[in-house]
């Protein structure tokens, strides 16, 4: 049965690997975390990762510890909306480290335009039991909002390409719609701009896409659905739009989970964390094949 379900996903004809090592980091105890629907680490504090929750939930951002699962930090990002806000990546530039978050949902595409809001990690005392609440004004943040180039799309996967200093975002098409979801890529700003247009760089074989991120090292795409990841490989001096050209990316079975949405490399590029909507889910470290 997961092997039919993983093949509903991509084209016909291309091999599958079982499931790959895989093991329990921990579980997400916070009762305000219930559509956990992004994950990624924070570079600032070690064994932590940043979450939120899915449209129509405030607008915060959760700081969770990997060693228990409990919430160390809540992040108000005021004068924000959480219409719905579907993946979170953190990225590094001139010794300072970010966290941003998509406003990027549409399933009915009919959105006038979309939000990426990005902030710098916050400094945080994190020997305090209690569990620290912030607000970070509009001044503070930086607003990316932005239109597709070839008109309105739904959009849960968002990852950085350090080296060109660009958003990547990867287009949702359900399994039973027809069409060819597009890859797009947009400049990060170092302030706010209104009027971005993210440009299609590609095509992608994948349906039911829900989490996505890039390696630190920077060779490395996972790209995630419910039940199964999928593995692009970049060669030294090889764009991404050249890689999205190749016949097929490397895919392999997730383990079960209850509503699969969260996808983010370790930091050594070897395995990644994945995680799922609903309260009191695990988050699982999953090795990758071929690594």
């Amino acid at each position: 049965m997961r092997i039919f379900l993983l093949f509903l996903l991509i084209l016909p004809g291309v091999a599958v690997s079982e499931s790959p090592p895989f093991e329990e980091v921990t579980v997400v105890h916070s009762k305000k975390i219930d559509e956990n629907s992004g994950i990624d680490l924070s570079y600032k504090y070690p064994n932590t990762v940043w979450t939120h929750n899915d449209s129509g939930g405030t607008p915060y951002l959760y700081l969770v510890s990997l060693a228990s699962g409990r919430t160390l930090a809540t992040v108000h990002l005021k004068g924000s909306e959480n219409r719905d806000w579907e993946d979170i990546v953190t990225f590094q530039k001139d010794g300072k480290s970010y966290v941003a978050v998509g406003d990027t949902g549409d399933n009915l595409r009919r959105r006038a335009d979309y939000q990426i809001c990005i902030i710098e990690e916050p400094d945080f005392d994190l020997e305090d039991e209690d569990s620290i609440e912030l607000a970070v004004e509009q001044s503070d943040w930086i607003n990316l909002r932005y239109q597709y180039e070839d008109g309105a799309k739904n959009c849960e996967s968002i990852a950085v390409d350090l080296e060109n200093h660009q958003f990547v975002l990867v287009e949702k098409i359900y399994q039973n719609v027809k069409g060819i979801p597009g890859v797009y890529r947009l400049d990060i700003p170092t302030q706010s701009v209104e009027d971005a247009t993210a440009r299609r760089i590609g095509d992608l074989k994948i349906k039911n896409t829900s989490a996505m991120d890039i390696s630190d090292q920077g060779n490395t795409m996972l790209i995630r659905a419910y039940h199964a990841g999928f593995v692009y490989r970049r060669k030294v001096g090889e764009t991404w739009e050249e890689v999205f050209k190749k016949p097929d990316p490397e895919p392999f079975i997730f383990p079960m989970q209850r509503q699969g949405e969260g996808v983010c490399f370790t930091s050594d590029g070897k395995s990644v964390l994945i995680s799922s909507e609903k309260k009191r889910q695990p988050i699982y470290r999953v090795t990758l094949p071929g690594l």
